[in-house]
C-alpha cells in the first residue's frame, strides 16, 4: 500500500512539474483609461494569464511580481486557472476588494512583471518599455508568440498586432529597462523597434565616456535584446559605479542607468 502510494505521489509531483511552465503572462494593459473595468467600475490595470495545456492548473501560492528584489511581492491565493483558459488579475494595490486584485501596480513608462511557481522558481516574464493608453502589450500568437502591441483582448484569444502606421503614432523606439540592475556579472538589454533602421547600443561612463559597443547594425522592425557583462573595449571590469545605456537609430536616442556592484 505504501509502494502504490509512493508510486501515485511521484506520478503527481512529475505532472506537476511538467506543467510548471505552462502557465504564460499572456496580455497586460499598463494604462487602462476606457478599455475594461474592474467589477467595482474601476478602469485599473491589469495582467492575463494563459493555460497553454489541457488540464486545469492549481495557481495557489504562485507568486506575481513587478520588483525584482521582491519575488513572492503577491501570492496567489486558492486559485485554479481551466485549461486552455485565461485568468485576469488586477494590478491596482486593492487587494481588499473581492476577486484578484495584486498588491502593486504596474508603471505605464515600463518596468518588468515576474510570474513564479510555488518553489519561487521564475517561469515566466516580461520587461517593457513605455506603454501608450488603452493599447496592451500581448502574445502573438496567443499563449506562445512574442510581446507585441495590439488593441486589448482581455480573456479571449490575443488579437493580431497593430499596423506599423499604428505602432508608430503611439510610440517610439523602445529601450527596456535592463535586467538585472544592479548587476554584478551581466545583465540583458531589450529594446523594441517600430521601423526598420540602423541600430548603436553603447555604454558610458559619468564622464561622458564611450566604454563598450554592444550593437552597430542595421535591424528590422521587432523586439531584440543584447548582454553587457561590464567589460570596456579592452575586456577590462568597468568597476562598480553608474553607467549610462544609449540606443541611437536613424530618428532616436534614448538612455538609461546602469549599475553595477561587486
Amino acid at each position: 500500500m505504501k509502494k502504490i502510494f509512493l508510486s501515485t505521489l511521484f506520478i503527481f509531483l512529475l505532472v506537476a512539474n511538467i506543467f510548471a511552465n505552462t502557465v504564460v503572462i499572456n496580455e497586460f494593459l499598463a494604462d487602462n483609461d476606457t478599455t475594461q473595468a474592474d467589477p467595482h467600475g474601476e478602469y485599473d490595470d491589469w495582467i492575463e494569464l494563459y493555460n497553454n495545456t489541457d488540464s486545469t492548473i492549481y495557481l495557489a501560492n504562485y507568486y506575481l511580481t513587478d520588483d525584482s528584489t521582491d519575488l513572492t511581492q503577491w501570492v496567489f491565493p486558492d486559485t485554479f486557472i481551466e485549461a486552455n483558459d485565461y485568468l485576469i488579475i488586477w494590478a491596482d494595490e486593492d487587494s481588499g476588494q473581492n476577486g484578484l486584485h495584486a498588491n502593486f501596480k504596474i508603471s505605464k513608462s515600463g518596468e518588468l512583471i515576474y510570474l513564479l511557481d510555488n518553489n519561487q522558481t521564475i517561469i515566466d516574464e516580461i520587461i517593457f518599455g513605455q506603454q501608450a493608453q488603452d493599447i496592451s502589450f500581448g502574445r502573438y500568437p496567443n499563449g506562445t508568440g512574442s510581446f507585441i502591441e495590439m488593441v486589448p483582448s482581455f480573456e479571449t484569444v490575443n488579437n493580431s498586432p497593430l499596423g506599423i502606421e499604428e505602432i508608430i503614432s503611439n510610440q517610439e523606439v523602445l529601450l527596456f529597462h535592463n535586467h538585472p540592475n544592479p548587476f554584478t556579472n551581466t545583465t540583458t538589454i531589450s529594446y523594441y523597434l517600430p521601423i526598420a533602421t540602423h541600430v548603436n547600443i553603447s555604454t558610458y561612463n559619468t564622464l561622458g565616456q564611450k566604454i563598450q559597443t554592444l550593437a552597430n547594425t542595421h535591424q528590422n522592425p521587432g523586439t531584440y535584446s543584447v548582454q553587457w557583462d561590464g567589460r570596456d573595449f579592452s575586456g577590462n571590469k568597468a568597476g562598480t559605479g553608474m553607467f549610462l545605456l544609449t540606443i541611437e537609430t536613424d530618428n532616436n536616442r534614448e538612455s538609461r542607468k546602469m549599475i553595477i556592484v561587486e
